[in-house]
């Protein structure tokens, strides 16, 4: 729509806009709502760390950036910024943590990295060459994608059907940031 002027325009700048207001609109639910603001709070301190990498990478870089990068450390700065309000999330979800809790938790959530690792990171050593530090934020990337869907998967394990919109949410985002990652290494 609109032609080749419009892809740039909604590539950028629509693209970027939308980012900042995802950005806003989680830290407007940190100010406004007091509960879960710890976990909110991460969460949009994640995302905002994932949004500066982003203009780095097309306004300081230009869209060419060098492995490993400025913009590399703010994208890798999300993972664990988005572990620690997923854990914060559900420890205010779940009102009993046994142990049989947990180890059910714990043990969904290997068998999915074990699948996810089986099939991506294969892809990733694959795709990925250089130097070892090149090599080693070339493997972050799936590696942080893998940790966060088995700790999606492990939340909905340990929440059940009580997990709400929000958890669907938050999951379906995170698996579409896997699939845009693992999509992004195999064309690479």
């Amino acid at each position: 729509v609109g032609g080749p002027g419009a892809d740039r325009f909604v590539a950028t700048w629509v693209y970027y806009g939308l980012e900042l207001l995802a950005v806003a609109a989680l830290v407007t639910r940190v100010i406004v709502v007091p509960a879960e603001r710890a976990a909110w709070a991460c969460l949009a301190a994640g995302l905002a760390a994932y949004t500066v990498g982003d203009l780095v990478w097309e306004f300081g870089y230009h869209g060419v950036a060098p492995v490993p990068s400025v913009a590399d450390l703010f994208y890798l700065a999300f993972y664990p910024a988005t572990y620690v309000a997923l854990l914060l999330l559900v420890r205010s979800r779940v009102s009993r943590f046994n142990r049989s809790v947990w180890l059910d938790g714990i043990s969904v959530a290997l068998a999915v990295g074990a699948v996810g690792a089986a099939f991506l990171l294969e892809a990733a050593l694959d795709h990925t060459e250089g130097k070892p530090l090149a090599v080693a934020t070339n493997l972050a990337y799936p590696l942080g994608d893998l940790v966060l869907l088995a700790l999606v998967v492990g939340v909905f394990w340990l929440v059940g059907r009580d997990a709400g919109i929000e958890w669907v949410v938050i999951g379906g985002a995170f698996l579409a940031t896997a699939v845009a990652d693992a999509v992004y290494l195999w064309m690479s």
